[in-house]
């Protein structure tokens, strides 16, 4: 087995735990499959082909601290399941490799040198939101005439119009969506980008949906397909998917509806309260009753 030491660190997602393929070893195998896996990407940096493997039962036993028949299986499960390849195994050891090492490495390698590159606060740079939104123009005869540029909403920000009870779908997806950019080298996953795709899909699984996207980039047939804008490719698979039925409205909701139009002086949230509270006295629930009961209210708050 020949080595040559290359550097002291390699690269690793951190969704690696979540990784459906590592959840579904680990649920099979225990926890021993975690380190198994950093013990095998650790060989993977160190040997000469970039994420391939040379290793022996007992040095991988010893490393991920399990036993060598424990190793093998974890490490036969993981080629059945696609998480890498056995090229050779013998009773001492495996050769195997990691598909897509190159480019996972590649993209961390492209995403610190981005890191490295935005400004800082000690840097010598001016901020382009510092700068002046005015600008002086001239014309043939010589007068000034300043043009107010527009100022283009924030990436972080969200549409004016968009739906209250989607904002939080919005934060639970894009993290996963970054972390499947990161891995591809994509660009990066705005707030605004993401909140225009699914406020035109407000009935759809979005996180079911990212899932699917998740594993299909990384693990799937879309694994040697481009993709520079995740966002692009998660707006098509939400086109493909079909969206989640609508709850109908209960029986204490149509009744609130009804009762609201014939109560208008009546908020509505207080209608609501009075058909539960008549419901717990079984009394019948009409527009006489709702008011009848709302007058007392009244007079006892007075």
């Amino acid at each position: 087995m020949s080595h040559e030491p290359k550097a002291d660190w390699f690269s690793v997602s951190t969704r690696l735990l979540r990784d459906r393929k590592v959840q579904a070893l680990v649920r099979k195998h225990g926890h021993e499959v975690s380190s198994a896996v950093i013990a095998l990407f650790a060989q993977a940096r160190l040997q000469k082909k970039a994420g391939e493997v040379d290793i022996s039962w007992y040095d991988l036993a010893h490393d991920a601290l399990t036993t060598e028949d424990k190793a093998k299986a974890i490490v036969e499960a993981a080629n059945e399941r696609g998480f890498l390849v056995i090229d050779e195994q013998d009773e001492d050891g495996v050769v195997l490799h990691f598909p897509a090492w190159k480019r996972h490495q590649n993209t961390a390698s492209q995403q610190r040198s981005r890191e490295a590159r935005k400004a800082t606060p000690e840097a010598n740079v001016i901020d382009g939101h510092h700068l002046s939104s005015n600008v002086v123009l001239q014309d043939k005869t010589g007068e000034d005439k300043t043009e107010h540029k527009k100022k283009a909403a924030p990436a972080d920000s969200l549409p004016k119009d968009f739906p209250p009870d989607l904002v939080a779908t919005v934060d639970s997806v894009r993290p996963l969506l970054q972390s499947i950019a990161d891995a591809r080298g994509a660009k990066t996953v705005t707030r605004l980008a993401l909140a225009k795709v699914i406020q035109q899909y407000p009935h759809h699984a979005h996180l079911k949906v990212a899932n699917k996207l998740d594993h299909w980039l990384l693990h799937g047939d879309g694994e040697k397909k481009p993709c520079k804008d995740v966002v692009a490719r998660y707006r098509f698979f939400l086109d493909g998917d079909k969206p989640v039925a609508v709850s109908r409205p209960t029986v204490q909701q149509s009744t609130v509806e009804r009762m609201a139009e014939a109560l208008p002086e009546i908020p509505k949230e207080q209608i609501d309260m009075h058909i539960y509270r008549l419901g717990q006295l079984k009394r019948p629930v009409t527009p006489e009753s709702i008011r009848e009961r709302h007058e007392a209210t009244k007079k006892v708050a007075a």
